[in-house]
């Protein structure tokens, strides 16, 4: 099955069969560059990698805070019982975000996921309490073109999405502190910085 955008929806069903891949990558990355609305190549651009999130409520914040926030892409794989079709008539997705500005990619495997990721040449980015993370105030917090990826709201990030990870960022706290915020403050968080970076990099190139 060939990814296909569903008629009057952004959304993409991205399904790769073993020995047709590359022809099944050819095809995604056709849907995907000629939808020039995706970004502006001219500067960095940042999507949310949605995967192992156990609540519903959380994925439509998730879907929220990256609509508020400027990201144009949502990858989702692993996610069955969140209806992520803007077209069906029972679907989750918010209804502030019917204009289909959000286009979502599903893939079939967080491999697949991960594959795509690299061959479009951006990084993979944990939100993670790792003893490699880098401050959310650093500079150096982001490079590039960026997938962000939440850990699950128990349990993190597992050993597959870490090792999958090009780096891992974390978010400071100033008080008494908790042991983590809900997966979608912290979402909102960082991709608040990663606009406040983005439109430096941009103020620097012209």
């Amino acid at each position: 099955m060939d990814p296909h955008p569903i008629p009057g929806s952004p959304y993409v069903h991205v399904c790769f069969l073993e020995n047709k891949q590359y022809l099944r990558y050819i095809c995604l990355l056709f849907v995907y560059q000629m939808d020039s609305t995706l970004h502006d190549s001219s500067v960095p651009w940042i999507a949310l990698l949605i995967t192992n999130i156990s609540k519903s409520a959380n994925i439509k914040s998730l879907l929220l805070a990256a609509y508020a926030f400027g990201c144009r892409q949502i990858f989702v794989c692993n996610q069955p019982k969140f209806n992520f079709d803007y077209s069906h008539p029972n679907s989750d997705i918010p209804k502030q975000l019917q204009d289909g500005f959000l286009k979502i990619f599903r893939f079939h495997s967080f491999d697949e996921c991960v594959q795509h990721i690299r061959l479009i040449g951006a990084q993979l980015v944990g939100v993670e309490i790792h003893d490699d993370a880098i401050d959310i105030e650093e500079d150096t917090c982001f490079m590039g073109d960026t997938v962000l990826i939440m850990g699950n709201e128990a349990t993190g990030l597992n050993s597959k999405h870490c090792s999958a990870c090009s780096k891992f960022i974390r978010i400071s706290q100033c008080g008494g502190g908790t042991a983590s915020l809900n997966v979608y403050v912290a979402a909102s968080i960082v991709l608040h910085r990663f606009q406040i970076w983005s439109n430096g990099q941009n103020k620097l190139a012209t």
